[in-house]
């Protein structure tokens, strides 16, 4: 198989695995309402309960963190030249700061989840 024509279903696989977790997302958000006991019938969307729907949004999740890496090794490149052109020769510098940000602000989002 060609670099384009897996590249090309690395993408595809990533948008449907985003736009699933968004519609899983909203799902759980604003189609079952909280509260109530374990078995209220209320937890239930599409003979699915709840929970079931937050396990299936967590391995998308975990689809989406596979496919990822896979997608900048794809692109890394076009990502080079991208900050070459913004940063020029530190462009190493400012990616590897935007890396650390964008692990930073993961880490707070995840530690903030855990105090609520």
């Amino acid at each position: 198989m060609k670099k384009s024509d897996m590249k090309w279903l690395v993408d595809c696989l990533m948008f449907v695995d985003f736009c699933s977790l968004l519609v899983v997302g909203l799902i759980l958000a604003f189609a079952i309402p909280q509260g109530g006991g374990p078995t209220a019938p209320t937890h239930y969307f599409l003979w699915l309960h709840k929970h079931q729907w937050g396990n299936i949004h967590f391995y998308l999740a975990i689809g989406f963190l596979i496919l990822l890496p896979i997608h900048l090794s794809f692109n890394w490149a076009w990502i080079q030249n991208t900050f070459k052109g913004y940063f020029g020769g530190n462009w190493q510098k400012a990616l590897g700061i935007l890396s650390v940000v964008w692990v930073g602000i993961v880490f707070v989002g995840w530690f903030l989840s855990l105090v609520r």
